[in-house]
């Protein structure tokens, strides 16, 4: 595909080759009825003879593969997913044209040394969380609509650089793209990056889970700083087949023990036991991350705390204190037993004083009452209550009552109201006075 600058392919005016891939060429064009450059993506087409053969014919069935597949990628419509303006086919070569994307990719912007490059790895878990959800997001959107991806890596994910310095990713390069069928059994060609490949994917099934378990390698080379697995290509297709990756926190301690177990699980061997969508992978990382930053904040509303400091107090004591403040044991009193649940829930009856009928008729000291209360022998009628008064079966400190009752009542008959007293006392003060005042008036009125 050498020489195609300055030729027009797709009403689009060649300009300059921008870099090459596994899949094909992508150029700089300009759009003659629009006026705007765009990317030209030139898809090298499979032939039926060797990988090196240029000059084989091409495969029968790829300018209507290719059809279906740039038809279907130009059907979604996500915020993160790379738009394709138009695509096509001639002179045997087969084109997508899609917006420029002048800032690269998630590739250049991780890569050290690069001229882009704006991340600088390991990352830390909230500086990757918004790259894993944009990507997830993406990869859903196409598994809904039956369709995977199958060669997720950093390269494929496009970004634009916000105002904000924010990255803002695409996903774009859809040559590998499979559309899904949950019922088909037939085996496809082991296609994708070593790096980045499932294991069901290398023996030739991939299902969307494949396009998770490549985006849980991005989040671990992300935070890890590293891939998981490195060597030669065969090398590390077979590492991702067989072998368990080493934790990320090997390569990174700062890596919470809650975020590498949601990003282990996604890349577990067997699809199912992964997460059940990407979408739920990017949903734990996320959530788990935010639990993360709760608990930050609340230690540090905790070390926030001012603190303070009790001067000491001095114990009172008499003499010479005990040698090294040896704590003095005081012996407490016994504790009398304590009555049992059922007994505490258990009332006591109240004890009722008896109920006595007197008759109706009145008595005195000439005539008194009959039974209990009739004067003992030798006795004063009547006289202080005592075992001798007290009437039988009454209840303790009747009689004793009964006998202040009567010693007030007695002491009332003798002493009398001591207001009325010192109320008598001035009357008679007020009449002496009134007296002496008219005796003087009449004296001075007969002189």
């Amino acid at each position: 595909m050498a020489g195609l600058e300055g030729q027009i392919l797709g009403g689009c005016r060649i300009i300059k080759r921008l870099g090459a891939g596994g899949m094909g060429q992508v150029y700089l064009g300009e759009q003659v009825r629009l006026g705007r450059e765009v990317a030209v993506k030139v898809v090298r087409p499979p032939r039926g003879g060797s990988s090196e053969d240029g000059n084989a014919p091409m495969l029968a069935d790829a300018p209507e593969r290719f059809k279906l597949e740039a038809r279907a990628i130009a059907a979604l419509e996500h915020p993160n997913i790379l738009q394709v303006h138009e695509f096509g086919i001639e002179n045997e070569l087969m084109y997508l044209v899609m917006p420029l994307m002048p800032d690269g990719s998630l590739f250049d912007a991780m890569r050290p040394g690069g001229s882009k490059r704006r991340l600088h790895l390991p990352l830390t878990p909230t500086q990757a969380a918004p790259l894993i959800f944009q990507a997830a997001s993406a990869l859903q959107y196409a598994h809904q609509h039956n369709i995977i991806h199958r060669d997720v890596k950093p390269e494929n994910f496009l970004v634009r650089v916000g105002r904000d310095g924010m990255l803002e990713l695409f996903l774009a390069d859809f040559g590998l793209v499979k559309e899904y069928n949950p019922e088909s059994n037939t085996n496809t060609l082991a296609v994708g990056t070593a790096d980045y490949v499932a294991p069901e994917q290398i023996e030739g099934h991939p299902v969307p889970a494949s396009d998770q378990y490549a985006l849980g390698v991005m989040a671990y080379e992300m935070l890890a700083g590293r891939l998981p697995f490195t060597g030669a290509v065969a090398e590390v297709a077979l590492n991702h087949l067989h072998d368990e990756p080493p934790p990320p926190r090997r390569f990174n301690p700062a890596i919470p023990v809650e975020i590498e177990q949601v990003i282990l699980r996604a890349m577990r061997k067997k699809a199912q036991d992964r997460w059940p969508s990407v979408m739920e992978f990017a949903r734990a990382y996320s959530e788990v991350l935010k639990k993360l930053e709760q608990r930050k904040q609340g230690d540090k509303h905790i070390e926030d705390e001012p603190t303070v400091h009790l001067p000491p107090v001095a114990l009172p004591h008499q003499g010479k204190p005990p040698a090294d403040y040896e704590t003095q044991v005081t012996p407490l009193p016994p504790t009398p037993a304590q009555p049992s649940r059922a007994a505490q829930q258990q009332k006591p009856t109240p004890q009722t004083r008896p109920v006595q009928s007197y008759p109706s008729q009145s008595y005195s000291p000439a005539n008194p009452p009959p039974g209990p209360y009739a004067p003992p022998a030798g006795g004063q009628p009547w006289g202080p209550p005592g075992p001798a008064n007290t009437p039988a079966g009454a209840a303790p400190g009747w009689g004793n009552a009964q006998a202040a009752y009567q010693q007030g009542k007695a002491g009332s008959g003798k002493r009398g109201s001591p207001l009325l007293r010192v109320f008598l006392v001035i009357l008679g003060i007020v009449i002496v006075f009134g007296v002496v005042a008219a005796v003087a008036v009449a004296i001075n009125l007969g002189k």
